[in-house]
């Protein structure tokens, strides 16, 4: 059950960020919007803790290994890159073909997210506290899917990009809960 639940977390994980005082592209150009939400200069990286079930935490690094422009390319723990584009109203996992995160950041706002469910702001100025630091004025996006019964809550965070995801699945035997925090930051392009 623990090792399902790792999986269904990497899997889940590829939008990720981390803390930069100014955050760039990685090309010198200050980061847009959208861009500090979902920090992506190449060789940005992420060190997260990965709670699944019982036992201890499964360390999992995140690491932007390709950026063309709008188009930005992200290993999980040296998988096959999952494909993003930043775009003016988000971020699209162009792997999904959906939203991971989509503007107007207000609460009440909706869209079909990567899971097909419906992907609602919950919150806009949420407060984690974190082994990477203390990170403010975060937007909360819940997705719930049908089937199978999920709950997927992710925490973007400004200049940080994904700073928590957890994940409920409801089967028959019982619900399997993940969840995945920020533990380090190191950001790229400089």
């Amino acid at each position: 059950m623990r090792e399902r639940g790792l999986l269904l977390a990497i899997a889940l994980l590829a939008g990720c960020g981390g803390a930069s005082p100014t955050p760039t592209r990685g090309d010198g150009e200050e980061a847009s919007d959208v861009e500090r939400y979902f920090p992506s200069a190449p060789g940005t990286a992420w060190s997260y803790d990965v709670v699944a079930g019982e036992g201890p935490p499964a360390l999992v690094i995140a690491r932007v290994v390709a950026r063309d422009q709008d188009r930005v390319a992200i290993s999980v723990s040296g998988s096959e890159p999952n494909q993003y584009q930043l775009r003016r109203d988000g971020v699209y996992s162009t792997d999904a073909g959906a939203y991971a995160l989509k503007w107007p950041l207000e609460v009440g706002s909706t869209w079909i997210g990567r899971g097909e469910g419906l992907a609602t702001i919950v919150d806009v100025d949420a407060t984690l506290d974190t082994p990477a630091g203390r990170l403010a004025r975060c937007v909360v996006v819940r997705e719930e899917r049908e089937a199978p019964p999920t709950t997927v809550e992710t925490h973007f965070c400004p200049d940080v990009g994904v700073a928590r995801l957890e994940v409920e699945l409801r089967l028959e035997a019982g619900a399997i809960r993940t969840v995945t925090q920020i533990r380090g930051f190191s950001p790229g392009g400089g």
